[in-house]
């Protein structure tokens, strides 16, 4: 349920970061468009924060040639919506993300 996927996407916001950058470029596409279709409006707090936590640490690895590709900065403006949440938590996970994505 809900639940699973919350705690699910919990553990792989602390985790993403351990794994390599090559990994994480190579699945880009395939890992952002699973989390993706998890961020719905009725989604806890506790998921939506995960998961952009997650697309952030997939954004920040990209190469700079990755950011012409439209799947790339979709990511981005999904994550950038998400910093007018009308959930604070999840609005300023959204806006440290997009800070630390913006400063790689």
């Amino acid at each position: 349920g809900d639940d699973t996927v919350s705690a699910l996407s919990y553990l792989l916001s602390i985790v993403i970061s351990e794994i390599p950058k090559a990994v994480l470029r190579s699945k880009f596409s395939l890992a952002s468009q699973i989390l993706s279709e998890k961020l719905s409006p009725d989604a806890s707090t506790s998921l939506l924060k995960s998961i952009v936590k997650c697309l952030g640490t997939l954004l920040a690895c990209q190469e700079k040639a990755a950011w012409s590709e439209p799947s790339t900065v979709r990511i981005f403006q999904t994550v950038l919506a998400h910093s007018v949440s009308s959930k604070p938590k999840v609005r300023i996970t959204a806006h440290d993300v997009c800070s630390r994505v913006v400063a790689d």
